[in-house]
């Protein structure tokens, strides 16, 4: 009977970790452009393979309002990526590391460049730290049924706010 009722909690009360991520102007991005097709706007970045979509990444300055979180991350004069999905048939191929490089070397002029990922998400940290990004802090948090809350918030980074 113990056991039926932890799972309902667990699907209850979702317990959760936000990383902050971050790469300054210095770190020096190299990519190796594997025949892919780049398509950047004032927003977005749309990764072809020949016809195929592979890829999409969002981009803003100052931050944005985080779902997972029901909060908005505020981070001034700074460069924020978000909602970067693969094409499922593309993932594991190295088109998110190449969005990821190719992002940081058009957005980097002298700005700071963030992005975050959910603790759950092992394949988005491993490639956001093999790219160059260090960990800042986290988030963590609780959803429960509709409603989410912040349990506490640890950034290393005074640049870094959640509203």
């Amino acid at each position: 009977m113990s056991k039926l009722f932890i799972t309902i909690l667990r699907n209850i009360f979702h317990f959760d970790l936000l990383y902050v991520y971050k790469v300054s102007p210095s770190e020096v991005c190299e990519f190796n452009d594997v025949n892919i097709s780049y398509n950047l706007n004032d927003r977005y970045l749309s990764l072809y393979k020949g016809t195929d979509f592979v890829h999409n990444a969002c981009y803003s300055l100052g931050g944005c309002y985080i779902s997972e979180i029901g909060k908005e991350i505020h981070i001034p004069n700074s460069f924020y990526i978000y909602n970067c999905v693969t094409t499922e048939g593309f993932r594991g191929k190295g088109y998110y590391k190449n969005a990821l490089y190719f992002l940081i070397n058009k957005l980097k002029t002298s700005n700071d460049v963030y992005i975050c990922a959910l603790r759950s998400n092992q394949a988005s940290i491993s490639t956001i730290e093999k790219v160059g990004f260090k960990l800042v802090g986290h988030v963590t948090f609780v959803n429960v049924f509709l409603f989410k809350l912040i349990l506490k918030t640890k950034v290393y980074d005074e640049k870094v706010s959640f509203l």
